[in-house]
């Protein structure tokens, strides 16, 4: 079984190189879970993962719908919210 690799996500814009990890939030400033751009550029929800307030992900990420990148990830700047998965599931 090949080794899972742990990948620091730099934040980024839908415009920027993959992979990177998309911050959205509300007008009035909320945070809202994060966009994930795989390394094939594909973006995800990340519904059915625990996104930790240090930035780190679980369970690992699996892309898929397009090139099967599987990693752990650890979202840099990550801003300290916690969201718990919010629907079983794949992304």
């Amino acid at each position: 079984m090949a080794s899972v690799a742990n990948i620091q996500l730099p934040r980024g814009t839908l415009e920027s190189p993959a992979p990177c990890w998309i911050p959205r939030t509300s007008r009035d400033g909320k945070t809202f879970r994060p966009l994930v751009k795989c390394v094939c550029g594909t973006v995800y929800g990340t519904a059915a993962h625990h996104i930790h307030k240090d930035g780190t992900v679980t369970a690992s990420w699996m892309s898929n719908l397009c090139c099967q990148w599987h990693v752990h990830l650890k979202l840099l700047d990550w801003p300290g919210e916690d969201f718990p998965p919010s629907y079983e599931g794949g992304t």
